[in-house]
């Protein structure tokens, strides 16, 4: 259901687990047999423990930022040869201390070392996602204005605790959206510590320990796993109020067509709002088939798992063309298009009228919307070889810096930094399992990439997976697109 959660993220997903009591508790009981690979069990986090009780705690003295500020501080944390301008700077600033009651709370919660983003109450859709984003971004802001200013240790103490929020997301007890956002979170905490880097001048005992705030992600498939199996668990293997589900999509499609649309293939468009219009879904005996359901979902999900944990040369794609999937769905749905064929939706009553006997006659009629959406889950696995391929190169370069430090020179191969025991081993691109690319000449190091091609450091040096290759530059004059 993630492709409704995204653009519609606190709506449509309360139409799931309708009931607290089951979504807190175990599973529905299915005929289906689950794989044990997609089984999972919520972890047992005390109320000392539980990071979001703090959260919400801070939320009710919190107050979002000006539009003008958000875009800006997003503006420069994207991009870190962008400076904040003073007015701008000012107005963080000011936002920070309005919320600093808040804020305080919320890096009060980093410090505990079991502190988890427990699962959430469903009914009350991530209570504590307004502050994890907002409160990055404050955080961020922080370690940008304490390099500005040369404050080392208050940009080593945010930076610390950035990653802190970062990892609370991505391993929260929570599912893929959990997932996503902590994934987004943990790539900014990479371009702020990058950033940090290239603006000061670091000793070898700053650079000692910001290689150690920055370990190797053995642990991302793992993560990746968890998040997955909690998706499995609570939008598949659950219940799913169908009228709810309708009637909330149609409230949110009369706010904002255009997002409501967003993920939704442009054929698709009609077909999606007539079969999730309410007046259908009421009067269908089975709108959702969730045996159907689960019994489609489980090899996809096993592939999911399956690409998460091995090379990425191995990984493997839809056994049927998702294209193919989406025009057989319309083709299926002929007869309750062509009942409503010259109508303008929202459909009318007398227009849903005629669209209701094809559409009752119509087995699993949202089970089978579902299916024909393009597979959002699907590519979520590519972020494990990102989060690593990120985290290699940022402690490539933080390596070679040390390197430089102790020796007063850029080592001329990657191997000298595992003989001088910088590094225990060559730092490893996940996309290809070779050793992450360095030029001495040019001071970059680069990731391949999901395209497997080695475009020789093709990208803006910044930490981009926009570009051919991800490139981190090694030293400020080394920053600039190597044109092609």
């Amino acid at each position: 259901m993630l492709w409704l959660c995204i653009p519609l993220l606190t709506p449509l997903c309360l139409a799931v687990n309708p009931n607290p009591a089951s979504a807190l508790g175990e599973s529905t009981r299915s005929p289906t047999e689950i794989p044990s690979t997609l089984q999972i069990s919520l972890r047992a986090i005390s109320d000392s423990d539980n990071a979001a009780l703090d959260w919400q705690r801070a939320l009710l003295a919190w107050e979002s930022p000006p539009t003008e500020v958000r875009s800006a501080l997003n503006a420069v944390q994207g991009n870190g040869q962008k400076k904040l301008s003073s007015n701008d700077r000012n107005a963080a600033q000011q936002w920070l201390d309005r919320n600093r009651a808040g804020y305080n709370l919320l890096k009060a919660s980093l410090t505990k070392p079991s502190a988890q983003w427990p699962k959430r109450d469903p009914e009350d859709f991530e209570p504590g996602l307004t502050l994890v984003l907002e409160g990055m971004t404050i955080l961020l802001f922080e370690v940008q204005e304490a390099t500005r200013l040369r404050d080392l240790p208050l940009a080593f103490l945010r930076l610390r605790e950035a990653r802190r929020l970062a990892d609370l997301a991505l391993d929260a007890d929570g599912a893929i959206v959990h997932y996503m956002v902590g994934n987004a979170l943990l790539s900014k905490v990479h371009r702020a510590a990058h950033q940090l880097l290239l603006e000061q001048k670091l000793s070898s005992n700053q650079l000692l320990d910001l290689l150690n705030l920055f370990p190797p992600m053995d642990q991302a498939a793992e993560i990746f796993s968890r998040a997955l199996r909690i998706e499995f668990r609570d939008y598949f293997q659950k219940e799913t109020d169908a009228v709810k589900l309708a009637e909330l999509w149609a409230e949110a499609f009369r706010n904002d067509p255009e997002m409501s649309l967003l993920l939704v293939p442009e054929p698709m468009h009609r077909v999606y709002q007539i079969f999730l219009d309410p007046s259908l879904v009421m009067r269908h005996p089975r709108p959702i088939d969730t045996e159907a359901r689960i019994q489609r979902a489980i090899p996809p999900f096993l592939r999911y798992l399956k690409n998460s944990s091995q090379p990425w040369a191995m990984r493997k794609d839809p056994p049927v063309d998702p294209e193919i999937v989406m025009t057989t769905f319309i083709e299926d749905a002929r007869d309750v298009l062509a009942a409503v064929a010259d109508e303008p939706l929202p459909m009318t009553r007398s227009a849903a009228n005629r669209a209701l006997p094809p559409y009752q006659a119509f087995h699993d009629p949202i089970g089978r919307l579902f299916e024909a959406m393009p597979e959002v889950l699907g590519p979520t696995f590519h972020r494990v070889f990102r989060q690593r391929a990120e985290r290699e190169a940022l402690r490539t370069v933080i390596a070679i810096q040390l390197y430089r430090a102790q020796h007063k020179a850029y080592p001329d191969h990657l191997q000298e930094l595992v003989e001088r025991q910088i590094l225990p081993q060559l730092p490893i691109d996940p996309f290809d399992d070779l050793p992450i690319r360095y030029s001495r000449k040019e001071l970059v190091v680069w990731s391949i990439g999901e395209d497997e091609d080695d475009d020789e450091a093709d990208g803006d040096r910044q930490g981009s997976w926009m570009e051919f290759d991800y490139v981190l530059a090694v030293e400020k004059k080394s920053l600039g697109a190597v044109q092609k």
